[in-house]
C-alpha cells in the first residue's frame, strides 16, 4: 500500500479485508457543521471517480458497513483511520477531515472495494505547507485549470497556495499594463479562494511591490516611477524581464502607487497573509534612487521603504510576508521588520546548505524554506535535482523549526513548461513537508507512480527523471540566443554574451547529438507503451510528456546547428528546410496542449521565437 505523503503511524492486514458495498452510507456525526457536509460531498464524489458507483450521505449514527466521519471539537490537523470488520471510521477534527478523506481515497485507488483492515493516525510535521505557482511571466491559467491544481494540492494535504502576480491581475485603470495578458478577473479570484477553502487550503494573495515590476514599469503610463530612465523604449526580452525593473523609491507617487495595488487586491481574500515579494530589486541605487542611497546606504533605503509597505498591510489588518534574499545581505536589519513578519527563504539548487536557514533561525525569525520543482527555463523539470533540492530544504526546515515550507512553481522565459509536469515537485514538496520521514528518489517516484499513473506503471517517474541530463540545449538557452541576436550583441550585454557562448561553443555537445536524442526517444517510446495501462489523468500526462519530448529533440537538433554554424563553421547535419517544418508542426500541437490549461496570455512570445528560428534555418 503506497501513500504520499507517509502517514505517521500505518499498519495493515493482508489477511483480513472490508468490503465496501454500493449500499453504504457515509454517515457524519451529528456535530458537523456545513464546512464538514462540504466535504463529504468531496468524499462521495471521489469514491464514484474511484469506484463507480456513488453512495448516499447523511447524518448520525452509522450502522455496519458504513463510512463514519466523526468530527471532534479539536483544531489541529491530526487524523485517524479505521478499517475492520465494522467499516470504515474516521475520527478527525473539520480541519483535518479533508486530510482524512484524502488518504481513504489514496486507499481505495489500491484496494477498490475490498479494504484490507487497518489503523492509520497521522498528523503534519510542519503547520504550514504551501505551493507558489508563477502566473505572470507568460502564461495565465484558466480558472478551471487552477481549481484542477487546488485539487492536487489538496489529495496530497498542501494547505497553501499562492499565484505569483506581476501584471496579471485585472487592476482598474492598468489597462496599459495587461492589455495583452488575459489577466485574471476579481471574480475568479473570489471563485477560486472559495473553492480552495473547502478543500483546507488558504489561498494567499503575492504581488510585486518593490521589484519585477517589467511589464508595468515598461508602460507610458507608470515608467516614470521606474528606478531605470527610458526603460520603456526597450523592445520585450525575457532575459531583462527577470533583471529588471524596480521602482523608483524616491519618487513620491511609488508607495501611493503600491498601496493602491494593495488596496484593490487584498479584499478578494478571505485569509489575513499578503506576500509583498521585495526580493532581487537588482536596479536599486543605479538610477534614479542613486544619490539618495548613496546618502543613506542601500540597505536603510531598501529596509525603509520595505517597512512602510509592512506598516500599510498591518494597518489593513494583514500580516505581511517577503522573500529573504535580500534581507539575509543585511542580517542585522531582520530586527527592524515588525514582529509579524514572516521571511520565505528561498533557494533552489540541489546541493544547497543550511547556510541561509541558520541566519533565519540565528535572529529568532518567523519564517519558511522555500525550495523549488526546477521547472522553468525549460521544457520538462529536472525532477532528480528538484528531489534534491526539495528534500534538503524540507530537512533544514525541521531542523532550524521554520513554520513551512513554500514550494515553488516559477516560469522564466514564457514558461513554457505544461504546468502539470510540476506535479511530481508538487508531492515531493508534500511528502517532505508532511512528514520528516525522507523517502529514497526511487521510492518517491514508485509511490508517485501508482497513485498519478497505475499499479502497472510503476517506472513512469523514473522515466521522466532520466530525460533532464539528456536535454543538451535547455530553452532558455534558445531563447538567449535570438535575444543576443536581435537586442543584445548590440547593446553589448556581457552577461548575456558569456551565457550564449558557453551553451554553444561546445563540439562536445554536438558529438552528444545522436545518442542523446536516440535516448529521449526511447524514453519516450516506454512512455508511451505504459500509457494502456494508465489511468484518464495519467494516459494525459504521458501523452503531454511525449509531445515535450518531441520537443527536446528538436530544441537539440536545433542547438546543435547553432553551435556548427556559429561556432564551427561548418553546415549542420540536419537539413535546415526541414528542421524549420518540423519545429512549425511541433509548435501547432504546442499550442493546442498550452490552450487546455491557460489562457491565451503571451503564447504569442513563443510562437514569435520558433517561427524567428524557421526563419533563420531556412537563411542557412
Amino acid at each position: 500500500m503506497y501513500l504520499l505523503p507517509t502517514p505517521t503511524r500505518f499498519s495493515c492486514s493482508e489477511q483480513e479485508h472490508f468490503l465496501l458495498s454500493y449500499r453504504a452510507y457515509i454517515v457524519l456525526s451529528a456535530n458537523a457543521g456545513a464546512l464538514s457536509r462540504q466535504r463529504a460531498l468531496i468524499l462521495e464524489q471521489k469514491i464514484r471517480d474511484v469506484l463507480g458507483f456513488s453512495l448516499s450521505v447523511t447524518c448520525g449514527s452509522p450502522r455496519k458497513g458504513d463510512i463514519f466521519l466523526e468530527i471532534s471539537s479539536e483544531k489541529d490537523e491530526s487524523y485517524r483511520i479505521t478499517v475492520n470488520e465494522q467499516g470504515i471510521a474516521i475520527s478527525c477534527c473539520k480541519q483535518s477531515l479533508i486530510w482524512a478523506i484524502q488518504s481513504l481515497i489514496q486507499i481505495l485507488k489500491q484496494s477498490g472495494t475490498c479494504v484490507p483492515f487497518l489503523s492509520l493516525e497521522d498528523s503534519p510535521a510542519l503547520p504550514y505547507r504551501g505551493f507558489y505557482h508563477d502566473v505572470t511571466r507568460g502564461r495565465v491559467p484558466t480558472l478551471s485549470y487552477l481549481k484542477e491544481l487546488a485539487d492536487k494540492l489538496s489529495e496530497y494535504k498542501i494547505n497553501q497556495l499562492q499565484l505569483y502576480i506581476e501584471n496579471t491581475h485585472l487592476f482598474r485603470d492598468f489597462s496599459e499594463v495587461w492589455r495583452d495578458d488575459d489577466p485574471l478577473t476579481p471574480q475568479e479570484i473570489m471563485e477560486l479562494d472559495n473553492y480552495c477553502y473547502v478543500r483546507g487550503i488558504e489561498l494567499i494573495p503575492s504581488i510585486s511591490t518593490f521589484s519585477h515590476l517589467y511589464k508595468v514599469l515598461r508602460t507610458k503610463q507608470f515608467s516614470y516611477l521606474c528606478e531605470l530612465e527610458h526603460s520603456e523604449d526597450d523592445p520585450f526580452d525575457a532575459w531583462d524581464k527577470q533583471d529588471h525593473h524596480t521602482l523608483d523609491i524616491t519618487n513620491p507617487d511609488s508607495f501611493p502607487f503600491v498601496c493602491r495595488m494593495i488596496d484593490e487586491y487584498r479584499p478578494l481574500f478571505r485569509t489575513d497573509k499578503f506576500n509583498l515579494c521585495a526580493d532581487e530589486t537588482f536596479d536599486l541605487g543605479l538610477g534614479r534612487s542613486k544619490e539618495y542611497c548613496e546618502q543613506i546606504g542601500k540597505d536603510k533605503a531598501y529596509i525603509e521603504f520595505v517597512k512602510k509597505l509592512c506598516n500599510h498591510l498591518i494597518e489593513i489588518g494583514c500580516k505581511p510576508m517577503m522573500w529573504g534574499d535580500i534581507i539575509c545581505e543585511y542580517p542585522n536589519l531582520v530586527k527592524e521588520l515588525p514582529k509579524e513578519m514572516t521571511f520565505l527563504n528561498w533557494n533552489y539548487s540541489p546541493d544547497c546548505t543550511d547556510k541561509q536557514t541558520r541566519l533565519f533561525a540565528d535572529a529568532n525569525a518567523v519564517f519558511y524554506n522555500c525550495p523549488g520543482v526546477i521547472s522553468w527555463s525549460r521544457l520538462i523539470p529536472s525532477v532528480e535535482k528538484a528531489y534534491q533540492n526539495i528534500s534538503k530544504m524540507a530537512d533544514f526546515a525541521h531542523r532550524f523549526h521554520a513554520v513551512g515550507l513554500l514550494n515553488t512553481d516559477w516560469g522564466d522565459f514564457h514558461h513554457i513548461s505544461h504546468p502539470k509536469f510540476s506535479l511530481m515537485g508538487l508531492a515531493a514538496g508534500a511528502q517532505c513537508s508532511w512528514s520528516k520521514i525522507l523517502l529514497s528518489f526511487e521510492e518517491f517516484n514508485t509511490r508517485f507512480s501508482v497513485l498519478e499513473f497505475s499499479a502497472h506503471c510503476e517506472k513512469a517517474a523514473s522515466l521522466v527523471a532520466q530525460i533532464d541530463p539528456l536535454v543538451l540545449y535547455p530553452w532558455m538557452a534558445i531563447c538567449a540566443f535570438r535575444e543576443y541576436q536581435i537586442y543584445h550583441k548590440q547593446k553589448g550585454t556581457e552577461g548575456v554574451k558569456r551565457f550564449v557562448d558557453a551553451k554553444f561553443s561546445s563540439p562536445q555537445l554536438v558529438e552528444q547529438l545522436n545518442s542523446s536524442n536516440d535516448a529521449l526517444g526511447k524514453i519516450q517510446r516506454e512512455l508511451l507503451q505504459l500509457a494502456v495501462h494508465s489511468t484518464a489523468y495519467g494516459k494525459e500526462l504521458i501523452n503531454a510528456y511525449a509531445l515535450a519530448l518531441d520537443g527536446c529533440i528538436l530544441l537539440n537538433q536545433l542547438g546543435a546547428a547553432i553551435t556548427k554554424t556559429q561556432y564551427l563553421n561548418s553546415l549542420p547535419d540536419c537539413s535546415p528546410n526541414l528542421l524549420a517544418q518540423q519545429l512549425e508542426e511541433w509548435l501547432y500541437h504546442y499550442k493546442k496542449l498550452w490552450r487546455t490549461v491557460s489562457k491565451e496570455s503571451e503564447l504569442f512570445r513563443i510562437t514569435e521565437i520558433f517561427c524567428w528560428y524557421a526563419d533563420w534555418l531556412r537563411s542557412l
